[in-house]
């Protein structure tokens, strides 16, 4: 069985360094805290008509790899429902 995921918009602090780029240091996902430990891998899609594109910053939190993202100046996970 296939599992389904919806995007899920949270609250995530970012740096954003001298060269315009930002790095999530926590994410507040339904009224929980979750310390961002590592941030593996930036990838970044392409600007689309008007759309800003997306990147995707594949991270640990604790022990898990999982996957943020950042679109249009919103931030949201892949939640499994």
């Amino acid at each position: 069985m296939e599992t389904k995921r919806v995007k899920q918009f949270v609250t995530v602090n970012v740096d954003y360094m001298a060269d315009g780029s930002v790095c999530p240091h926590s994410v507040i996902l339904d009224g929980r805290y979750y310390h961002v430990d590592r941030v593996i891998e930036i990838e970044k899609s392409g600007n689309v008509g008007s759309i800003k594109g997306r990147q995707r910053f594949r991270i640990i939190v604790g022990k898990t790899e999982t996957s943020l993202y950042l679109e249009d100046d919103r931030w949201y996970v892949r939640k499994k429902v």
